[in-house]
């Protein structure tokens, strides 16, 4: 049995057990953009291609790539790459994660203003009396 443990090894593996466990197409595939991309950025960095010689630093390094976008896109890379880390703990593959100890950037919270009383009056009145109006 081949050892794995290449970052693109085990990615493909994390990969095809979101795709086993059920998780939507579109998150497996944004999943598969960011894992790929992180994978990618090491190389150019001349980062180690195994999981275990992966260190904070190298962590870092990705997620410094991107501090001119939006936090909400941030966060999600930060989310999307510790995740395969924490797998990678989980299923043995790691010893502990090299995400150990970073904190993820803060998103601000926001606000749902709920319908007003009038505002929910007016969406009932464009349902009208017809049986799908009245279904809606």
């Amino acid at each position: 049995m081949r050892v794995m443990n290449t970052l693109a090894d085990l990615a493909d593996l994390y990969l095809l057990r979101c795709d086993v466990e059920g998780k939507s197409p579109n998150t497996v595939r944004a999943y598969r953009w960011t894992l790929e991309r992180f994978i990618a950025m090491l190389r150019e960095d001349g980062a180690p291609e195994r999981a275990d010689a992966i260190e904070r630093d190298h962590i870092y390094a990705y997620l410094g790539r991107f501090t001119g976008l939006s936090a909400d896109t941030r966060h999600r890379y930060f989310r999307e790459v510790r995740c395969f880390f924490n797998w990678l703990v989980e299923s043995g593959y790691l010893e502990q994660s090299p995400f150990r100890g970073v904190k993820n950037i803060r998103l601000p919270q926001r606000v749902v203003r709920p319908f007003s009383a009038q505002e929910v009056g007016q969406l009932l009145a464009k349902c009208g009396d017809e049986p799908v109006g009245v279904r809606n």
